[in-house]
Order: structure tokens, then C-alpha cells, then sequence
């Protein structure tokens, strides 16, 4: 896909009288010599209308109830450790045993989740989470069909239709992946590391912290270099699934001409 402002276009090169054409060969493999991260800042700002949906108020608070919830997630998390400390210390003679710690402990946890169990917090999230992805899914496959017809006929009369049905399935996909791996997994992590850096720095010393911090920063380079680097074999992966997709899809609106 190319970013541009304001839309969403597949990615082309400009032939004769200046129009953009679609690129759906296999030559798009050269993208691969192209670093994974250029620019992501103006991707993540080109998928903002996408996550807070202007023509509906009703997708909006859904958006706000999203992040609350995960604010309070991030909340739980920090919570949750101190009430198991309290218990602990409270286990101890000849103190005082609390059951209502127990009780807003195990509270925490059902909210928190645990292993296989999304948590109660997550469940919720996600079924306020499925209109927002269905928006998000019917506008850019509509940006993208109203694209393809704005197309010139020379396009359209040397099409793969194959290998573009297989782009735009696979580019709604991605995006609408990208927008929940962000949201709600990255930013997430993201203010883990720093409140788990403020409480290290606040409740033991400048070394506990330090070494939290500097082993976030060496995993999230590694996380970078790592990807960059796995990238190039997944964008190879899609070329050739793009044109196994033409020659199928192609074949069977052409059948008279392959089997005679």
C-alpha cells in the first residue's frame, strides 16, 4: 500500500500522462531493500481516523471505553503485586489477618486474568472492540474498491485480479492487525516498562531501576533488528503468494482460453 495524505492507495509507479498505476507484480519485491520502520510514524498518524471514527459518536465512546479499560488494566497490574505483598506480611505473627485483602486480591485477578483466561477486563475490551475493527474493515476495502474503479482502462485491461483480491484481502488484515497489536499490545508493554522503571527507582534504588531499563532498551533493539531482518523473507512470501493467487484466479475467469 502506498500512504498518501488522507487515503489509503495500492502502491504503483507513474506511467505516461502522470496517472499512478497499481504495482502488482513480482517486481515489488524490491520493497525489501526498504527499512521496516521508515516512516511509521506517518503510517500510525495515516491509521488515526481509522481507530477514532468521526461519523459515529457511538464508535467513539466505544474507543474511549477501550482505552479506560486499558488504563485500568495498567492499574490492576500495579495493584495487584502490593495486595499479594500485604497478604503475605499479614501471614506473619502476630499480626493482624485481613480476609478482605484476600477478597479484593482475588477480585484483581478475575478483572487481571491469568494464563489461558483473557481476564474479565479483556473480554469486555474486545466484544467493544469488535464494531470499531468492522468499521475499519468496510472503509478501507471501500477506499480501496473505489480506488481500483478510478483506475485508467489500460489497467483494467491488463489486470491480475488474482493479485489484487489477494493484496486487498491481505492489506485489510494487516492493517486492522497492526492498529490491535498497537493499542493493545505495544502501548501497553510500553507503560508497563515505565511504571515497573518509576517503582524500581522509587521503592529500592537507582540500580534496580537502571538495570530494568537498559535490559527493556537492549530487548526492544533486538525486537527491531529481529524483525528487520525476518521481513524481507515475509515480503517474499507475499509476492509469491500474490502471484500463485493470479495465476489461479486467472485461469478460472479464462478458462476457455486454458483448457482450448
Amino acid at each position: 500500500f502506498q500512504v498518501s495524505p488522507g487515503k489509503l492507495e495500492l502502491q504503483g509507479d507513474t506511467r505516461g500522462g502522470g496517472e499512478r498505476e497499481p504495482m502488482m507484480n513480482g517486481a515489488s519485491s524490491n520493497r525489501s531493500s526498504l527499512q521496516t520502520w521508515a516512516g511509521f510514524s506517518r503510517k500510525c498518524a495515516l491509521m488515526v481516523p481509522y481507530v477514532w471514527p468521526k461519523k459515529s459518536l457511538n464508535l467513539q465512546l466505544r474507543v474511549a471505553l477501550c482505552l479506560l479499560l486499558l488504563l485500568l488494566g495498567r492499574l490492576i497490574n500495579v495493584a495487584l503485586p502490593l495486595y499479594n505483598k500485604w497478604i503475605v506480611d499479614g501471614l506473619s505473627a502476630p499480626a493482624t489477618f485481613s480476609y478482605w485483602l484476600i477478597v479484593v486480591s482475588s477480585a484483581l485477578k478475575f478483572l487481571q486474568g491469568n494464563g489461558a483466561m483473557g481476564g474479565f477486563l479483556n473480554t469486555i475490551r474486545s466484544y467493544l472492540w469488535v464494531p470499531i475493527q468492522q468499521y475499519t474493515t468496510r472503509e478501507i476495502e471501500v477506499e480501496l474498491f473505489e480506488h481500483l474503479h478510478a483506475l485508467s482502462l489500460r489497467w483494467h485491461l491488463s489486470r491480475k485480479t488474482g493479485m489484487v483480491l489477494r493484496v486487498m484481502d491481505r492489506g485489510t488484515n494487516s492493517i486492522n492487525q497492526i492498529l490491535n497489536y498497537l493499542l493493545f499490545n505495544i502501548v501497553p508493554t510500553i507503560v508497563d516498562v515505565f511504571i515497573a522503571v518509576v517503582f524500581f527507582f522509587s521503592a529500592f534504588s537507582i540500580s534496580f531501576g537502571f538495570i530494568v531499563l537498559t535490559t527493556m532498551i537492549a530487548y526492544l533493539v533486538c525486537t527491531i533488528k529481529i524483525t528487520e531482518w525476518r521481513t524481507r523473507f515475509q515480503r517474499k512470501m507475499n509476492d509469491k503468494d500474490n502471484t500463485s493467487s493470479a495465476m489461479g484466479t486467472d485461469s478460472l475467469l479464462n478458462y476457455e482460453t486454458v483448457k482450448y
